[in-house]
């Protein structure tokens, strides 16, 4: 074990704390066991020398208005399971749905802050879109949460200062100035600086078909909801082995970064899609080759990570 390793009970921090929490949002919540299995649903693609592992969550029919907490219920709970120093779990419920709660992050202040700034990033650029009349109903977005390995700095002679934790990505959702210009999705890392001290390990991507009309959708978004975070539940406590070693005695042991990108014009043109509308049998996107030819041709968007 490395000098620069805490060690930590993996076991305790992963079956116990998240089941007990993670868990109990989800059956709190539904009243029974996840339907869903499974799958497949993730992938490791190579970049830079290292690897991340992709996993692509069911789609979510969510009213423009409800945005908001949808990705705080989603993500908050992707980012406590992985959140392995020590904390005191705790739980919020949904404003939408009263029965519904998950995982806080009232254990982690900064979190907590890049969450709700993320989330206010994602929901301003749909109202753009939305007031330039360029989000139709049942127009899909992707929003993607990446987690990211903190890699000790090499000293350097006369090496400018930067900053304490600098995070890169090989695979990321990105969120351009404006809705036209958040063209690229997954793409290469922003600066090779921060390639060469972080690597994201690991991104879980949120595809979100999204509604203006009056018509209601809260009912089918309640279920689907359920059935995303009993998923979230199941999955985490399914793949460790890819998890980096705990550097910190941070409660967030990884950095993160939560970016977005519309996909299609409408339904009718995912239906038609030769590449991310490809779903499997749980109503997962499939990342094909060509996707991801696409992908990494696009231009990413400058700027630093939150």
């Amino acid at each position: 074990m490395s000098s620069s390793q805490i060690p930590i009970d993996h076991n305790y921090n992963y079956n116990h704390r998240r089941n007990t929490s993670i868990s109990m949002a989800a059956s709190s919540s539904s009243g029974s066991q996840h339907p869903l299995s499974a799958g497949n649903g993730n992938g490791a693609h190579g970049g830079g020398g290292f690897s991340t592992v992709l996993h692509a969550l069911p789609a979510l029919p969510v009213h423009s208005h409800h945005v908001a907490e949808v990705l705080r219920a989603v993500f908050s709970s992707l980012i406590f399971s992985r959140s392995l120093g020590a904390l005191t779990p705790s739980l919020d419920a949904s404003s939408l749905f009263p029965d519904l709660v998950y995982p806080s992050l009232s254990y982690d202040a900064r979190s907590q802050r890049q969450l709700d700034a993320a989330v206010r990033r994602v929901c301003e650029s749909i109202e753009d879109a939305h007031a330039a009349g360029k989000l139709v109903d049942g127009q899909r977005w992707h929003v993607a949460i990446s987690f990211y390995e903190r890699r000790p700095q090499s000293p350097r002679p006369n090496a400018t200062p930067t900053s304490s934790s600098p995070v890169g990505s090989w695979g990321s959702w990105f969120l351009g100035n404006s809705p036209s210009a958040s063209s690229s999705i997954l793409g290469v890392a922003r600066t090779e600086r921060s390639l060469s001290n972080a690597s994201a390990w690991e991104t879980w991507t949120l595809p979100l078909d999204l509604f203006t009309s009056t018509t209601s959708v809260s009912a089918e978004l309640g279920v689907a909801l359920r059935r995303t975070l009993g998923y979230v539940c199941e999955r985490v406590n399914e793949h460790l082995d890819h998890i980096p070693p705990v550097t910190s005695r941070d409660a967030l042991s990884y950095p993160f970064d939560i970016t977005a990108a519309p996909a299609h014009s409408s339904a009718k043109d995912k239906a038609h899609d030769n590449g991310d509308g490809r779903r499997d049998s749980m109503g997962r996107e499939r990342l094909g080759l060509d996707v991801v030819r696409r992908l990494l041709a696009s231009t990413p968007p400058k700027g630093d990570l939150l």
